[in-house]
């Protein structure tokens, strides 16, 4: 179950972390929050579709997913230590209605994009 959330006040949030630690996860900024194998995944969720999707916008994409995962961070100490020690992954996903498909993710600094 992902979670909508509108802000790290608002009084969901608590609910979202802790559906975070027990498979689950949160959706804030447009940006999924969710633990697959002991690593957090940050993934923007993109209104484009891959074969509209440019490098450029991908980079933005994965820039807000970085920026709201570091603004929860510096907000919120439940959050931090929540996802202390994990490793994160950032991607770009589009959510088609039935599920999501990423489109791609970052690799150190390199934008890796998946097989359409």
């Amino acid at each position: 179950m992902i979670l909508d959330v509108e802000s790290a006040d608002d009084s969901r949030f608590a609910t979202g972390i802790q559906l975070l630690c027990e498979g689950g996860g949160f959706r804030i900024n447009t940006v999924e929050f969710v633990v697959v194998d002991r690593t957090l995944s940050c993934s923007a969720v993109s209104q484009w579709q891959h074969e509209n999707l440019t490098d450029d916008r991908a980079l933005a994409e994965l820039r807000r997913a970085q920026q709201t995962y570091e603004m929860l961070v510096a907000q919120s100490d439940a959050y931090s230590r929540a996802v202390d020690g994990m490793p994160v992954r950032y991607s770009v996903i589009e959510n088609y209605g039935m599920g999501t498909v990423e489109l791609c993710h970052l690799d150190g600094d390199n934008l890796v994009r998946s097989v359409a």
